[in-house]
Order: C-alpha cells, then structure tokens, then sequence
C-alpha cells in the first residue's frame, strides 16, 4: 500500500507522520460512508484527528466490485445521511492494485478532506484497502 500511495497527495511525509502520532492527538469526527455503482460497493470508515501539529485522517476501504471491472479511469462518490460526501477519483485498477485520490466535504462539521486511497481487489471481487491525508475547516465545496 505505501508504494501506492504518495507523499504529495496524502499532504505529510512519513516522517511528519511519525511526529504526529507521537504526541497526544484527538479523534475530532468520524465516518461511515458507502456508494454503490453497477460494477463496485465500497464502503469508508472514515476517522478525522487533530493534534497541535496537523488535521489528518485514515480510513479502511472495503467492499465488492464486478470481477470483470477493470478502469484506469473510474470515480465513485461515497456518502452518508449526515449529508458526508466523499469522492474517489480512480487512476489505476489493474493488476489486483487501485488507486484513488481522495476528495470531500462534511457539511455539518464544516470540513473539507483530501488525500489518497489504495489497495488490493480478489479475482473473486473482494475489494480492501487504506486511505489517508489531511483535513481543515470547509470553505463549503
């Protein structure tokens, strides 16, 4: 997954990262979103943290896609009935790898999040993966 994911998109580097985590952090909000295609389910647990440092958030991918699906040009919007809405842009889906960059926007909390998601899909369509990056207070997109 770390190969898939780069620094320029997720907004820290590792060893920003690592600094983060070292010190207290809070967990500010948190997520559950889905969004569903013909070909792909995919569901987001989603969990926002802030600290002095920085505003990042990790989340887990899990779901199901059509075993036939295969794009290198994709999108699927995720969201909630809180009114959550999460985008993955995909630019890779081949060879039992994806990538998406990451875009959203929590309306109630008033937060916009951008960052990353890869991971890994079954010839039998089992998708699973991780995302990341940083969030701030919206500016309403």
């Amino acid at each position: 997954i770390t190969d898939l994911l780069s620094e320029e998109n997720l907004g820290f580097t590792i060893s920003e990262f690592e600094n983060f985590v070292t010190v207290p952090i809070t967990e500010a909000y948190s997520s559950l979103v889905t969004g569903v295609t013909d070909s792909m389910s995919l569901t987001m647990d989603v969990h926002l943290y802030e600290n002095a440092l920085n505003q990042i958030w990790a989340a887990s991918v899990t779901g199901d896609v059509d075993p036939s699906f295969v794009s290198n040009d994709w999108s699927l919007d995720l969201t909630n009935a809180e009114g959550h809405s999460i985008t993955l842009t995909g630019d890779r889906w081949s060879g039992n790898e994806w990538h998406a960059l990451v875009d959203g926007f929590m309306p109630v909390e008033n937060v916009d999040l951008t960052g990353e998601a890869a991971g890994t899909y079954s010839p039998d369509g089992v998708v699973e993966g991780v995302a990341g990056g940083t969030w701030s207070t919206g500016d309403g997109k």
